[in-house]
């Protein structure tokens, strides 16, 4: 009886649903929309998409989001090879293929899980696991494993990048994930970052790995100007229904390695940690003007190692776009990798990128193509010393400067 009634209501329900949908019944279709946006259940929750797929509690108190991100580029490199004499790499490639859950557990508790898929090879990999409490002060503490608070570019999420890729110019000094724990405080125009964790480029590795610092200490400081928000600048785009204004902002790391992690012991047959310590600085600025934007940035970072000499190394950026329809914009790049003169392989290193975006919905990077070429204009292997070779973005190893990377990218959020 119970499924004989369960068939029966499946099927008036779809007899019932054409005759709601009337386009001259004004009551069915906002029945129909309320509908579409969520679904209520006996238990009191609700679930549906309001930019995000969710389930959760009706006062919002306890929520679940799914989150996905797809992005599928063409990669084309040409450059001047000799042995092999073979000038062109091509083909396509699954550039991110993301996973995540992120939500809200009585109000105050928030969580993000997220996993990718690695490019070569397929495997399931975790990136994000990200744990939080606010404040009734406006602090938030958060803990796990997740970007350090430095390199604005690198914090910027892959999704809302404005070319189809980071600079070589992040990708030789960024701050990749750590574990750790942060405490920050926003205010209406300033904000304070600070964290503890295990050192620059740490993820999913175990607390006695020689790769991982002693001590490692980030901090960072934002002010903003205009009516923007703080949520403005996660991205770089400025969609000309935007709000306006600028933010600027500092951050400084040090870290201390090779004292602590005895892996000859613990476990044993494990190697000798490296003697090092690094200070890495920053200063960035942009702004958007409703429509347009300007972004900059300066990187140093000074490393002293046990046993090898010393090292300053530089870098540089200034990136821009303007909308030239409500959908397209154009966007120029230049970046530099200064590296120190006492390097053997440490010849300056710029790169010159320029490109477009159509945005499907205008206002969103759900939706987006990407089409830019990159001109990177001096040698690799003559900066090779940090300058590495990233297939990920396009730079190929190469003895011979101009070298050309063309990439198209459709990329899909959800």
């Amino acid at each position: 009886m119970q499924n004989l009634t369960l068939i029966v209501g499946c099927a008036a329900s779809m007899i019932a649903v054409p005759a709601l949908a009337n386009p001259t019944d004004a009551l069915s279709r906002e029945l129909l929309a309320d509908a579409g946006a969520r679904a209520s259940f006996q238990s009191g929750g609700t679930a549906g998409h309001d930019g995000k797929f969710f389930i959760g509690s009706a006062d919002g108190s306890n929520r679940l989001s799914i989150t996905g991100q797809a992005q599928f580029r063409y990669n084309f490199n040409t450059r001047d090879t000799t042995a092999p004499d073979e000038d062109i790499t091509n083909g396509f490639n699954a550039r991110r293929v993301k996973l995540g859950f992120e939500g809200v557990l009585a109000g105050d508790w928030e969580y993000k899980i997220v996993g990718a898929f690695d490019r070569d090879g397929g495997a399931f990999e975790l990136e994000d696991a990200i744990m939080s409490y606010e404040f009734d002060s406006g602090l938030e503490l958060t803990w796990g494993q997740f970007k350090a608070p430095f390199l604005r570019e690198e914090n910027i999420s892959s999704k809302y990048q404005q070319a189809a890729d980071r600079s070589v110019m992040n990708e030789t000094f960024n701050q990749d994930r750590s574990q750790g724990v942060q405490l920050a405080y926003a205010a209406d125009n300033v904000r304070f970052t600070g964290m503890v964790s295990d050192g620059f480029n740490t993820d999913n590795t175990a607390y006695y790995t020689p790769a991982e610092s002693d001590v490692a200490l980030t901090g960072r400081i934002d002010v903003k100007f205009g009516d923007a928000s703080w949520k403005t600048y996660k991205d770089f785009t400025s969609f000309r229904e935007g709000a306006t204004g600028g933010m600027v902002g500092a951050a400084v790391h040090w870290q201390t390695m090779g004292e602590t992690a005895n892996t000859t012991t613990f476990p044993p047959g494990g190697s000798a940690p490296t003697d090092m310590d690094t200070l890495t600085y920053t200063v960035d600025g942009s702004y958007e003007g409703g429509g347009w934007n300007l972004y900059g940035a300066f990187v140093g970072r000074s490393t002293e190692t046990t046993g090898s000499a010393d090292y300053d190394d530089f870098g540089a950026l200034v990136q821009g776009g303007v909308f030239v329809t409500e959908a397209t914009e154009l966007f120029a790049r230049w970046d530099a990798v200064l590296p120190d003169d006492d390097r053997a392989a440490g010849e300056d290193f710029h790169t010159i990128t320029f490109g477009a975006n159509h945005y499907f919905f205008p206002g969103s990077h759900a939706a987006k193509l990407t089409a830019d070429v990159q001109w990177f204009l001096d040698n690799q292997t003559e900066s090779g010393d940090i300058v590495r070779v990233n297939e990920g973005i396009g730079l190929a190893p190469g003895s011979e400067d101009d070298q050309l990377s063309f990439r198209i990218q459709m990329q899909l959020l959800f």
